[in-house]
């Protein structure tokens, strides 16, 4: 080092005797020296960095030290790839645009991994096991099979998906986001037609379409509520149940993945707890009973309530 340094006062003191002017230089040592110090702070272990001073050199972080490494002969540290690639020729090596320090961008390709600006380019870095890159949110989030997942890992932008959880609505892929579009009022979200189609079967029986007398309205319904809820939890993940309500024949309780979901039959049908879905109430069943029924013209008779298996497992139910 010392002999390093006298080499430099000696080529400037010379330069300076002739006239000429030195090339800055890039960073000094002691910059460059920091820079390799502070690489690795805060970062996953086995993050890899580019030495832009050296092609043939990288940094692999462990336990926020950076490690050097370097390519064999013949190859270099590709600064994309983040792989040693052939070819042992430093020159016009691309070097990634100049960036902001601390911004942040998705992958093309690849949701499992991200790149942050640092020193000025753009580094690619994974993010931690079970997390995926959002491109909306610009930050690693838990992967759930959810939207927002499939939009950025999953499918292609300019995709439409149907919303599981309302199906008045669906989602459209927009640069990694699932974007939340409404039909028109009175109408459900078709995925093999892929269109909003007008509900003349009360096929959609879900918020916001369920009637107000969903809504819980007495202290002794919302007992009833927080008994229900506390029943689903423990029948647990792997089992969907049906359940009618005691104070409405036009109700019932689905619990499914351990969560309860209140839905409600089609008008002047009532939920029969024997076969498990709506029937026509033909002879009037629930004004026998002295509980609360729809007095409108009939509607169209409501799909037997199916579950695949497949539903169950990714949590997903249509009803």
């Amino acid at each position: 080092m010392k002999f390093a340094k006298q080499l430099v006062i000696f080529v400037s003191l010379l330069a300076m005797g002739h006239g000429l002017s030195l090339p800055q230089l890039r960073e000094s040592i002691n910059e460059i020296a920091q820079n390799v110090l502070t690489l690795c702070k805060n970062r996953q272990n086995d993050t890899r960095f580019a030495d832009y001073n050296d092609c043939h050199k990288f940094y692999v972080c462990a336990n926020g030290m950076a490690h050097e490494y370097n390519c064999d002969d013949g190859y270099h540290f590709d600064q994309f790839s983040l792989t040693c690639m052939e070819g042992g020729d430093c020159q016009n090596k691309e070097v990634p645009s100049e960036c902001s320090d601390g911004s942040v961008r998705a992958v093309e390709g690849d949701c499992y991994i991200y790149q942050s600006c640092v020193n000025g380019q753009y580094q690619n870095i994974k993010c931690h096991i079970g997390y995926y890159f959002d491109a909306s949110k610009l930050a690693c989030k838990p992967i759930l099979y959810n939207a927002n997942y499939k939009c950025n890992c999953v499918v292609p932008d300019h995709t439409v998906m149907s919303n599981y959880d309302n199906c008045e609505t669906y989602y459209l892929c927009e640069d990694g986001e699932a974007i939340l579009t409404n039909c028109p009022l009175g109408e459900y979200y078709n995925a093999t037609y892929n269109s909003c189609l007008p509900d003349l079967d009360a096929i959609c029986l879900m918020e916001p379409t369920k009637s107000p007398l969903l809504k819980i309205k007495s202290h002794v319904e919302k007992l009833a509520k927080n008994a229900m809820e506390t029943m689903c939890q423990n029948v647990g993940n792997d089992q969907i149940t049906f359940y009618a309500s005691d104070s409405d024949c036009n109700q019932f309780f689905v619990c499914a993945n351990g969560q309860l979901h209140i839905q409600k039959c089609p008008q002047n049908f009532y939920f029969d707890d024997n076969k498990k879905f709506c029937v026509f109430d033909s002879n009037q069943k629930c004004q026998q009973n002295g509980l609360s029924a729809v007095e409108t013209p009939a509607a169209a008779p409501m799909p037997k309530i199916v579950v695949s298996p497949q539903e169950i497992a990714s949590g997903h139910m249509k009803y």
